[in-house]
């Protein structure tokens, strides 16, 4: 008996051909999808790398209570006879603006209790969610690096670009105690606002 040769119909190839090109398509398509959620997860994982190192650090200083730096008002930088909390912070410039505030644990601010570079009629900035509208409704906050005062004549301050290891002194109000928190903000000469971590004394 002679065998017979099959041959493939040259419908049913062009489908073998479209189906193994469509598959290797969706294989690649696949790829390309994994690359792009790959690379999107970094740049967000950088993204918050970035934010969490330019996050000002803070703490009570050692001098806290112990020292009289400044008044309990607004304007120039003053001494009034009373000891003054102090706070240690750790941050990046360049630097506009700086507030301490009274916060709940979350830190959102509360209880009213604010301490800023702001003076006279200058509106406080909005990021600082503050309770106050103008500097001349709060008191004064001493900025001091490596022992020498950084606020202009009329209290306000401007720290250049780089790292900046300061003291900020604050009139005591009473709320210097474990049962407070604090908030230390800084706003950028573009606008932007950074905020600390939450911590008590």
């Amino acid at each position: 008996m002679v065998g017979h040769t099959r041959s493939h119909h040259p419908k049913a190839v062009a489908l073998i051909i479209a189906g193994t090109v469509a598959a290797s398509c969706g294989s690649n398509a696949d790829k390309r999808k994994d690359a792009s959620t790959a690379t999107a997860a970094a740049t967000t994982a950088k993204s918050s790398a970035n934010a969490a190192s330019d996050a000002p650090a803070a703490k009570p200083a050692t001098d806290s209570l112990k020292v009289d730096k400044v008044k309990s008002s607004d304007g120039p930088i003053e001494t009034d006879g009373s000891n003054d909390g102090a706070i240690s912070l750790s941050v990046d410039g360049p630097v506009r603006t700086l507030a301490v505030m009274t916060v709940d644990d979350s830190g959102k601010p509360t209880d009213n209790q604010q301490w800023d570079t702001t003076v006279g009629n200058k509106p406080l900035p909005k990021g600082f969610e503050a309770p106050f509208d103008t500097g001349e409704s709060t008191w004064q906050l001493g900025v001091f690096e490596g022992g020498a005062l950084k606020n202009a004549a009329d209290g306000t301050v401007s720290l250049p670009a780089g790292h900046h290891d300061l003291v900020l002194y604050m009139s005591d109000s009473g709320y210097f105690t474990h049962e407070h928190h604090f908030r230390v903000f800084v706003e950028r000469p573009d606008g932007t606002v950074v905020k600390s971590n939450v911590f008590t004394f």
